[in-house]
């Protein structure tokens, strides 16, 4: 009955909890929500979820395929296709030697790659032959982003802005031989170039907060969008929406200071959710390791007297030397043990007593009858020695053992 009052408890404490959250959520202004994912599946402010699907009103006769995998195990990589596309869009892109091996690789071949991003690798900027502005320590909170495209590059002269997070970059060092600038900045910087690889091309865009839905929704900013993706030929056979980068970003940059909790923890409401989770369990262990029940005294097993008396009878005929005495007790004792028992007439010991004995005892027929004999022995005999009294006494012990 107790532990039904802590289930109770527990429930009502869980009920209490749920419902303060609901009502904070509800009495709460809603916060901004900050993150930037990029991702194509989100619909918060800096996720890509309308750049993402604006993709097939530009593209209507293209295929879309979403990479989350390395380029050289991917199927759409491996084929011999020209005209593809690779859209990248990643707050960091984080590409290795391998990688930007096989992207200048796949732009050779008759492809064209977009990237996106604010951090470039040293490897990527290598390649680029390169400089970004980048900095760790580069403060980047609630600002005026404002991007521009101009002729002749583009076909119209196209301002784009919003008062959301800048989260750009620039270029201080290109090489211009292998370099096209299509855009630059307020301050006349880089921030969208073009470099030529064989039969494909390689795009490099510096403001990838241009892709979120908060930008593409302030305003006409849209247009903005279609005029940077409009560098892509109008009809590739294949668009990749590459989301490979967005989940390196944890995987190796940032793998010692954001382990898989950490990054459950981002979500406000997965977090209130574990935790409570955590705490209702914590709670649970803590009543159940108590003592359900008082400590049960040790009570001692009651001492059979009258076994002790008979055990004192018998050493007292055995020091007198009495064997036919004790042994006549001891058969009295044993048709006694079996009258009471086994309910079998003891008047007397002939085939019937052994067969009636025999059956509800299951004790061996010839061993019974070695007793019943010995019994009948007694009251002929003038005296028992020791040694038949011992012998007597074990096959009695053995019987009371055995039924």
């Amino acid at each position: 009955m107790k532990g039904k009052y802590i289930y109770i408890i527990i429930a009502i404490w869980v009920t209490a909890v749920a419902f303060l959250l609901i009502m904070n959520a509800k009495n709460k202004p809603k916060k901004f929500e900050e993150r930037i994912t990029l991702r194509k599946t989100d619909k918060i402010p800096y996720g890509s979820y309308l750049a993402y699907e604006n993709l097939q009103w530009i593209f209507p006769k293209t295929d879309i395929l979403l990479n989350r995998s390395y380029f050289s195990e991917a199927g759409w990589f491996l084929n011999e296709k020209e005209k593809q596309a690779l859209i990248i869009i990643s707050p960091q892109f984080l590409a290795d030697e391998d990688e930007m091996y096989d992207l200048i690789d796949f732009a050779q071949r008759g492809n064209d790659v977009f990237i996106s991003t604010r951090r470039l690798s040293v490897t990527a900027m290598e390649s680029f032959n390169s400089k970004s502005s980048f900095s760790f320590d580069a403060i980047d909170l609630v600002d005026s982003l404002i991007l521009t495209l101009k002729k002749p590059a583009f076909q119209e002269n196209i301002v784009a802005s919003y008062p959301g997070r800048k989260f750009n970059t620039y270029l201080y060092e290109i090489d211009s031989s292998i370099t096209q600038v299509l855009a630059v900045d307020e301050e006349g910087d880089p921030n969208f170039v073009r470099f030529q690889t064989g039969s494909g091309n390689i795009f490099l865009h510096l403001a990838p907060l241009a892709f979120s839905n908060y930008f593409m929704l302030h305003k006409n900013n849209i247009k903005y969008y279609e005029q940077l993706l409009s560098v892509l030929p109008p009809d590739p056979e294949i668009i990749i929406w590459d989301e490979y980068y967005l989940n390196k970003k944890w995987n190796n940059e940032a793998k010692n200071d954001n382990s898989w909790l950490s990054v459950l923890f981002q979500y406000p409401g997965l977090k209130a959710g574990l935790l409570t989770a955590i705490i209702t369990l914590l709670i649970f262990i803590l009543m159940e390791s108590r003592r359900r029940q008082r400590i049960v005294p040790v009570i001692p097993a009651v001492r059979n007297e009258s076994l002790e008396f008979i055990k004192t009878i018998g050493r007292l005929y055995h020091e007198k030397g009495d064997h036919k005495n004790l042994v006549h007790k001891m058969s009295q004792y044993f048709l006694d043990h079996v009258r009471n028992k086994f309910y079998i007439s003891t008047r007397s010991l002939d085939e019937n007593f052994l067969k009636s004995l025999h059956q509800k005892s299951g004790y061996p027929e010839f061993e019974l009858k070695e007793i019943t004999d010995f019994i009948l022995f007694i009251e002929t005999s003038p005296a028992i020695s020791e040694n038949q009294m011992a012998k007597f006494h074990n096959q009695l012990e053995k019987f009371y053992k055995n039924t």
